[in-house]
C-alpha cells in the first residue's frame, strides 16, 4: 500500500470479481483479505454508504480469496 494512489471510483468496472479467476490468479491469505473487508464494512455502513456495493462484491469470496479479490478489496482503501 506504500505505492497507493487515488482512484475516481471505488470498484474498477473492467475487473470481473468471480470464481472464474481461479486459473489466472494465485490464492492469497484469507485472514488478511477478511481483515480488509471487515474494515471496509465499517466504512460502508458507518461513514460512506455509497461504497456498499464495492464492499459487498469482493466479500462474497472471503472463504477462498484470490489475488483479484484482494486487489478489489484494497482499491476502496
Amino acid at each position: 500500500m506504500e505505492t497507493a494512489h487515488g482512484a475516481a471510483t471505488p470498484l474498477d468496472a473492467k475487473v470481473k470479481i468471480d470464481l472464474a479467476a481461479e486459473e489466472d490468479d494465485g490464492e492469497v491469505d484469507a485472514k488478511s483479505c477478511q481483515a480488509i473487508v471487515g474494515s471496509r464494512m465499517y466504512i460502508a455502513h458507518a461513514t460512506r454508504p455509497a461504497n456498499s456495493f464495492a464492499v459487498a462484491a469482493p466479500s462474497r469470496y472471503n472463504s477462498r480469496p484470490f489475488a483479484r479479490h484482494l486487489t478489489a478489496a484494497q482499491r476502496v482503501l
